[in-house]
């Protein structure tokens, strides 16, 4: 009788811990999920070392070498990339480059793009004139070939707060190593370099800028042709900014459109210790990964719970085979 109100208890439990876990899953994206924030002091470090530059180009180290001899063949033939010495002007040239090549065809691309590696995307669209690309094109064929220029830069998501509203945005920040400095970069909006003065803006340098909503005026270095040109833009209530403002936060990649991420076991990984493959800025909001932190509890209070309701059925069945035996054994 004990064994078997345990057991029942046990049961009971079971199916209680598994339907809350159940409802987690469904409501993981609701607050459930673990996200990294950092601060601006973590993103961007005074003195930057290697391990640290290492860790934001993981996603470019997947490029094979044949494709980074491709893409150094390419930013010679067009951009003369052997000849720059800078790395400002590698990243101002590669920008406007990209951005004179491929500007008129800003749209909605088809789906077959999305199969495509940036090496291979550049191909196409300059081999399918009639073809569109949006942000994240710009931003992917960007990241390749400054790479292959040896620039070291990440790949940064302007996300909605509201992940269910609103629209998102891929820019790329690019680290000049002369200036110890992360530069802001947005081919897709031929914003080729933001400056205050004469310091170059990260992309959470100027997010703070707008969000302090300054009268100071900034620098905006903008393609024409392989020509760049120096803008003077304002801040104020003429002048709106449709993405770097209070509904919006960057989310920073170490990976990146790999297939590694999508793999069941980095899934499950992810899932239950949290394994973030980006970092968050986002100064404006109060975060917590209380929600996330109560989904971790209520997984290993199922493990624990399954276990023993697996050891305590494996005893209820031997006790079943004991009593069994001695009533069939004979007198």
């Amino acid at each position: 009788m004990i064994l078997n109100f345990r057991l029942k208890s046990l049961i009971i439990a079971f199916i209680l811990i598994f339907l809350i876990n159940l409802i987690i899953f469904f409501y993981r994206e609701k607050g459930f999920d673990y996200i990294k924030y950092a601060s601006k002091k973590e993103l961007y470090r005074d003195k930057t070392d290697k391990k640290f530059l290492h860790k934001w180009s993981e996603e470019n180290a997947q490029f094979t070498s044949e494709e980074i001899e491709l893409g150094i063949t390419i930013l010679k033939r067009h951009v003369g990339i052997d000849t720059i010495l800078e790395s400002k002007d590698k990243v101002t040239r590669i920008a406007a480059w990209i951005y004179s090549t491929f500007s008129d065809q800003s749209g909605t691309p088809s789906d077959t793009l999305m199969k495509l590696s940036p090496s291979q995307l550049y191909s196409y669209l300059i081999n399918h004139k009639d073809k569109k690309l949006w942000c994240g094109h710009f931003q992917s064929m960007f990241g390749f070939f400054s790479t292959c220029a040896g620039l070291v830069n990440r790949y940064i998501e302007i996300v909605p707060s509201n992940l269910s509203l609103g629209d998102y945005h891929e820019i790329n920040e690019v680290y000049l190593p002369d200036q110890n400095k992360w530069a802001m970069v947005d081919v897709t909006r031929n914003r080729v370099l933001i400056k205050n003065d004469s310091q170059v803006l990260s992309a959470a340098d100027y997010f703070d800028y707008r969000l302090n909503q300054p009268s100071k005026p900034l620098l905006v270095t903008r393609s024409t042709g392989l020509h760049l040109t120096a803008d003077s833009v304002y801040q104020g209530p003429d002048l709106t900014e449709r993405y770097f403002n209070s509904n919006y936060k960057l989310r920073y990649y170490r990976i990146m459109y790999s297939s590694d991420i999508y793999k069941p076991i980095t899934k499950i990984k992810g899932y239950i210790f949290g394994d973030p493959w980006y970092e968050m800025y986002d100064p404006l909001h109060p975060h917590s990964n209380f929600l996330f932190r109560i989904r971790q509890f209520f997984f290993f209070v199922l493990l624990v719970s399954t276990l023993l309701l697996l050891l305590t059925l494996l005893r209820h069945g031997k006790n079943i085979k004991i009593f069994t035996n001695k009533k069939n054994k004979p007198n």
